[in-house]
């Protein structure tokens, strides 16, 4: 349970999140189970009271699809902390350290061209569990954010995932 009475921040989900599934001493198996599961439609309800825990309305796809994502992802992951590349460079890094493939160009075509929180989280699960495959580390705290932001301002988010896969090293 978050201990203040303050909506808790996207950050503070992801932090909660990994100390569950990574650095608490007494991991809650269950709980870690049900949230690796949370991308699966029908058993997405499973990891709903951690959701409600935290604020988050679970009535409203836009804003319970991007939290059931990155918490499975998270639970999923071998990444001990919530540090890593921006979603934008973790897509280019897929195919080697150089520059971006003609194949991570397409990926994130796929992702700049959703107009709506959901379908980006959906056009993502394939994306992220090939970044995970690959042993890339993603900055799960800015996803998050970025995702909760998506619906206000979709440019925003766009650009600056253009922009991180962009970037030269």
């Amino acid at each position: 349970m978050h201990p203040n009475n303050d909506k808790p921040t996207p950050s503070e989900f992801v932090e909660y999140i990994f100390d569950v599934c990574k650095t608490s001493p007494t991991k809650d198996n269950l709980i870690i189970g049900n949230l690796r599961n949370a991308t699966n439609p029908s058993r997405e309800y499973l990891a709903w009271e951690v959701l409600i825990r935290f604020g988050v309305n679970i009535g409203n796809p836009q804003k319970r699809i991007p939290y059931l994502l990155v918490a499975s992802f998270i639970a999923k992951s071998d990444q001990s902390k919530p540090d890593g590349y921006p979603i934008g460079k973790a897509i280019a890094k897929m195919h080697g350290d150089n520059e971006p493939s003609k194949v991570a160009e397409v990926r994130l075509r796929s992702i700049l061209s959703c107009i709506s929180t959901v379908e980006v989280c959906k056009r993502l699960k394939p994306i992220l569990v090939l970044i995970q495959s690959k042993g890339i580390q993603v900055d799960y705290r800015l996803l998050l954010e970025e995702l909760c932001q998506f619906e206000k301002t979709p440019m925003r988010q766009k650009t600056a995932w253009a922009t991180q896969f962009h970037e030269t090293n």
